[in-house]
């Protein structure tokens, strides 16, 4: 595989592959955007790639944006090349119907797991699957249209699946709340129950900046011990919790209750 040339200014992190003779290159870069597969609107200035402010394409889910850079030096003219800077939008619209019962059906109920008596949401069927976690990830993300968010924190274990990628494509920082003995630095600690145990949970005490604002994000709300710990350490070292957020919600245990005055919101209640 031959080796291509790359971008120089805001590009110099994308590796680009050009058509033609290699050489010399004298790069002049203009950006624009578009909604994917659609024809390119005329170029904007510098600045609107490098804003990461979310837009919406035809689903109403974020547009990609792409940057197109055209090249003078010794070929015999002028090259343009499409730098795609985002992941391509889901499939499926955001916050309707189809989306939900789609994910719904990705749910596979395991009885008597992890102790007898218990029905676990099994949502693994889900991340298998590419097109129901990118539309699960973009129900998240349209919550926080509008709000200044500055980082997320995502509760042991699969939390983390879902507000690291949020927080990604959010470009702010992802905080994760872990069972005790798993956080190397100085720790805030707190217990809480399961509805199979108990158990406690810590946070490193300069992972957040008092005043800042926070989102919690986790797989499941059931009875809101596991949630409403998290909350009160967040609130312990200084953050600001906005809101807290779940793909999938128990709403027979009440939990949300135990985040009270938190606003909550799930996406498949059960």
């Amino acid at each position: 595989m031959p080796r291509f040339p790359r971008a120089a200014g805001c590009f110099s992190g994308f590796q680009v592959r050009i058509a033609g003779t290699a050489g010399s290159l004298s790069p002049a870069a203009r950006c624009y955007e578009r909604p994917a597969r659609v024809p390119p609107a005329a170029p904007a200035d510098l600045s609107a790639c490098e804003r990461n402010t979310p837009h919406a394409n035809q689903y109403g889910i974020l547009k990609r944006k792409f940057a197109a850079i055209s090249f003078s030096g010794i070929f015999s003219g002028a090259v343009r090349v499409a730098v795609d800077l985002k992941r391509a939008p889901a499939s499926i619209g955001l916050v309707n119907s189809d989306v939900i019962q789609k994910l719904r059906a990705g749910v596979r109920d395991v009885p008597d797991f992890p102790k007898k008596g218990i029905i676990f949401k099994d949502i693994t069927p889900i991340l298998k699957d590419g097109t129901l976690f990118r539309a699960s990830i973009d129900l998240f993300l349209e919550r926080f249209r509008g709000k200044r968010i500055d980082k997320i924190v995502g509760i042991d274990a699969r939390g983390f699946l879902f507000g690291s990628a949020v927080a990604y494509e959010l470009g702010i920082g992802f905080v994760p709340l872990r069972k005790k003995g798993r956080l190397p630095y100085k720790t805030e600690t707190a217990k809480y129950s399961l509805e199979y145990g108990e158990a406690e949970m810590e946070l490193h005490i300069d992972a957040i900046t008092r005043g800042e604002q926070i989102i919690l994000i986790d797989d499941l709300l059931a009875t809101g011990g596991t949630s409403a710990s998290a909350a009160t350490l967040i609130k312990k070292v200084g953050g600001q919790l906005v809101e807290a957020i779940f793909l999938i919600e128990l709403e027979f245990l009440h939990g949300r209750e135990k985040l009270t005055p938190t606003p909550v919101t799930s996406f498949l209640k059960y």
